[in-house]
């Protein structure tokens, strides 16, 4: 799924909906490097070869759980290291609040660690020294309202909590 631009071609009956569109666009590579010069703090984008960024298969699969589509998953390599050893960014894109969402988040950040480690072990790379790949999770949110996330808007939380007593 490595591309410079989106696959989809504009014709007349071809009706996209906000998702399937910001899924396309973030597809491109040039999109993305931009995506991640914007979002990622300067320090982290010092150690990453953005040139060889590739986007990921969104299809995860293991035998502990069910099949799970993200919206969008980059590899990047890191400067200086290994021939495997890569950063990962996954974006999940969400119109609506969802406190389930970090859960959401988890299960692709376990696939993504769980599929390294298993090809890291057949590479025979396991070993003491062995560390899990870095896996930043972006939701991207156009709601009506500010995301709240499952933990809802903690200051006022503690707030409410401490006046209770």
């Amino acid at each position: 799924m490595d591309k410079e631009s989106p696959s989809l071609i504009a014709s007349e009956d071809l009706v996209l909906s906000h998702d399937d569109y910001f899924r396309e666009a973030f597809q491109t590579k040039r999109l993305a490097k931009a995506f991640l010069r914007k979002k990622l703090p300067k320090e982290t984008l010092a150690h990453l070869d953005l040139k060889k960024l590739i986007v990921e298969r969104r299809h995860m699969t293991d035998d502990l759980f069910k099949d799970t589509i993200a919206d969008v998953v980059y590899r990047v390599p890191i400067e200086g290291s290994k021939e495997h050893v890569n950063f990962f960014v996954v974006i999940e894109h969400k119109s609506y609040q969802d406190c389930l969402t970090i859960f959401q988040l988890w299960g692709y950040v376990f696939r993504i660690c769980y599929r390294e480690s298993l090809a890291a072990q057949e590479r025979g790379e396991v070993n003491v020294d062995y560390r899990l790949p870095p896996v930043v999770a972006i939701i991207v949110h156009h709601g009506q309202s500010k995301f709240r996330g499952p933990f809802g808007n903690p200051p006022n939380t503690v707030q409410k909590s401490s006046q209770a007593d």
